[in-house]
């Protein structure tokens, strides 16, 4: 690696992400903080699918009447999951370009790391030379360094 060359570190799950500039300085690398996101929740409190998606909270009918059925209950937290998925990865390609990054770490639990990579653009997927499998964005700096070195 070059005096001012650097990889980026993306530490994710489906509700943050954490970015880093990684230097390697002979045999020491110093991580400096870009950026910290979270994705837009609404009320900080979890909500039931049903008071989400319909006015009348927590209606879902079951069985053969009219309105919405239980499979789509799980298309909708499906959708919600795909946007989500969708707005890192879009996060992760406009930090990747505004770097400059010949190369990006990833941390993300395994549930979406892989679905998380196949959604950046290409020309980043190719640049990505190290998968974690974990949620390491409520770790300190110190620990993800420890973790990732």
């Amino acid at each position: 690696m070059k005096a001012d060359e650097h990889t980026t570190l993306i530490v994710a799950d489906l509700g943050n992400l954490r970015a880093f500039r990684v230097k390697k300085r002979g045999i020491d690398e110093s991580m400096i903080a870009l950026e910290e996101i979270k994705l837009p929740k609404g009320d900080t409190k979890p909500k039931p699918i049903g008071e989400v998606t319909s006015d009348q909270a927590g209606r879902f009918p079951r069985g053969g009447g009219s309105g919405m059925s239980n499979g789509e209950e799980h298309e909708v937290a499906r959708e919600m999951k795909d946007r989500a998925i969708g707005s890192l990865a879009q996060r992760i390609d406009d930090i990747i370009g505004s770097e400059k990054s010949r190369s990006w770490k990833l941390a993300a639990p395994q549930v979406i790391a892989d679905r998380l990579v196949g959604e950046v653009a290409p020309e980043n997927r190719k640049k990505l030379v190290q998968t974690e499998h974990a949620d390491l964005t409520k770790f300190p700096l110190k620990k993800i360094e420890q973790r990732l070195a």
